[in-house]
């Protein structure tokens, strides 16, 4: 499965020039981070990147991973999506992925069985860590990127 994974789709992207600092959502980002789960959805292009990416260069993340996955249409694919969603998580918390990376079958794309595996797995290990001191939380911030038109 690793070599499905293309590098550049876990990395946080760069802000470019000057931005609007969109403080209201930021705000609402903040709150959110109280949460087991944030989703930002809108159309392609109202900033979604821009906002998060904004919200982890301004917020204090120390102590915190960072797990990012700019997702397109090629992910709707189970093999490719999973393989950069493991990829992305192993990079925050390498033991994370390396669990998540044993529950994937190495040469065919997961059936529903493994998918319902890989997610129960995933909600497990992250409750585990959640209850484990000396885990450092992950905020793991997915952005679904598309292209217009």
């Amino acid at each position: 499965m690793a070599n499905l994974v293309i590098a550049t789709k876990l990395h946080v992207p760069r802000l470019h020039g000057d931005i609007v600092h969109r403080q209201r959502l930021l705000e609402l980002l903040d709150h959110g981070a109280q949460s087991r789960l944030t989703l930002v959805s809108a159309p392609a292009g109202f900033g979604k990147t821009t906002l998060l990416v904004d919200w982890l260069a301004t917020r204090k993340t120390a102590g915190r991973s960072v797990a990012w996955v700019s997702l397109d249409q090629s992910d709707n694919e189970a093999a490719a999506f999973w393989a950069h969603l493991v990829a992305a998580l192993g990079g925050a918390a390498k033991e994370l992925g390396q669990a998540l990376s044993a529950l994937l079958p190495p040469d065919q794309p997961p059936d529903r069985n493994t998918t319902v595996g890989l997610v129960n797995a995933l909600a497990a290990l992250l409750k585990a860590a959640a209850m484990t001191s000396a885990a450092a939380p992950i905020c793991a911030a997915f952005a679904a990127r598309s292209s217009p038109g």
